[in-house]
């Protein structure tokens, strides 16, 4: 048996068997492997150098980690699953971020791979509000850009029927046994990344968004226990369902200069919206498919009734009439006992790993050229068949298209 304590004082024993050390030296063979033959290379002599302070006494070396169950046995204590002991963390950020290469870079592809990694990647505050399809932006933009901090918002616990489209687990489902209320989509995505990077700085709002914390959210705000302050926001990534803090978040970001991606899963079609600095100025609307007047009366208190019609308009109508499936939703033909719009696991995936490479590669662009913005207005890819569309302005047969179906769904309401 192994006894630990805490910073705290709090005493923990676990099995001598689950206490894992082999990840040390798995690391070092990996990375010694992965290295070009260059011995002047900063990288490749600090790896040679932590190795060989690794191999002369192992013991002392490295960082130990303890993992707890997700959830604990009340009265605030949880179980210690496993202690992994992982070398020092710069050698484990190396590790998780070999084989990254280089396939984000700027137009003119000049930053070589430590501007790219030091000098933009590791100063990023990735910022994520929503945490279904959003999770998976969150998973996939910290393995590409490993970000010096990560915040996640989202008040709602993850259920059943988010596991066809996120990485969540049972266990996740369970409640605090201290409360007895839902762990939330923060905590428990939070939980998943430092399952891969113990070393990952993440900041959660378990809370979600609010009036009271939305500033502190997107600009940052002091800690005066740990003497730290949260930087400004670098990106934010959105996907939202409740409308009306959707768009306080929107317009507020917006209002700050701050990028935004916002996510969307439609039938096949993964999408990302984009809101660029200087859009306020450029009177730029904030959604794709609807005008400001349009997301301010429809955002304000949507109904049961309206949600699906605002969805489907902000998403882009030209999207979601793409697949067969959406005809067959309005006309109520299509034998479905189920009133939700159709989402699956793949074409979540899609956004999020769209998202995620779209937020790296306005970062390494923003720090060429501050007054950067993103190559179009949305992004759409089809998991169905496979093609790909960027639009840059709403198009005609979306503006027309939006009042067509306005026009059906109004008859339906009177009628």
């Amino acid at each position: 048996m192994i006894r630990l304590q805490d910073e705290s004082g709090e005493d923990y024993v676990i099995a001598a068997a689950l206490y894992r050390t082999n990840i040390v030296e798995q690391t070092f063979q990996k990375l010694i492997e992965s290295l070009k033959d260059k011995e002047e290379d900063p990288v490749n002599q600090y790896i040679h150098e932590e190795y060989a302070l690794y191999r002369q006494e192992a013991q002392p070396y490295g960082v130990e980690v303890l993992y707890f169950d997700e959830v604990g046995e009340g009265r605030g204590r949880f179980r210690p699953r496993v202690l992994v002991k992982l070398p020092a963390m710069p050698i484990w950020k190396l590790a998780i971020t070999l084989s990254n290469g280089h396939l984000i870079n700027n137009r003119k592809l000049t930053y070589d791979w430590y501007q790219t990694r030091l000098s933009i990647f590791n100063h990023q505050h990735i910022t994520v509000a929503g945490a279904s399809v959003a999770s998976q932006a969150a998973l996939f933009a910290t393995r590409l850009i490993k970000p010096y901090l990560l915040t996640l918002a989202d008040p709602k616990g993850p259920n059943a029927s988010n596991l066809n489209r996120t990485q969540y687990t049972v266990f996740d489902l369970l409640e605090d046994p201290d409360t007895h209320r839902e762990v939330s989509k923060a905590i428990a995505l939070a939980r998943s990344i430092h399952g891969q990077d113990p070393f990952q700085l993440i900041h959660i709002y378990p809370e979600g968004i609010t009036e009271e914390n939305l500033d502190a959210f997107l600009l940052g705000e002091p800690d005066p226990e740990k003497g730290l302050t949260t930087p400004r926001t670098s990106i934010l990534i959105e996907a939202i369902d409740h409308f009306p803090t959707k768009r306080l978040l929107l317009e507020k970001a917006r209002d700050r200069d701050i990028p935004t991606i916002q996510l969307a899963d439609v039938g096949s079609r993964g999408i990302n919206g984009f809101n660029s600095p200087g859009d306020k100025q450029r009177r730029v609307r904030l959604l794709y498919g609807l005008s400001d007047k349009e997301v301010a009366k429809a955002f304000a208190d949507p109904s049961p009734e309206t949600f699906m019609q605002t969805a489907m308009l902000a998403s882009g109508i030209t999207n979601t009439l793409a697949e067969p499936v959406a005809f067959k939703f309005l006309k109520q033909q299509d034998g479905n006992p189920f009133r939700s719009v159709p989402q699956t696991g793949e074409v979540a995936g899609a956004s999020g790993v769209i998202a995620a490479r779209n937020a790296a590669r306005f970062l390494v662009e923003q720090y060429g050229d501050p007054t950067a913005r993103f190559a179009g207005r949305q992004q759409v890819f089809d998991v169905r068949t496979g093609k790909g569309l960027r639009r840059y302005r709403d198009s005609w047969a979306n503006k027309i298209l939006n009042r067509i179906i306005k026009r059906i769904f109004r008859k339906k309401s009177l009628t």
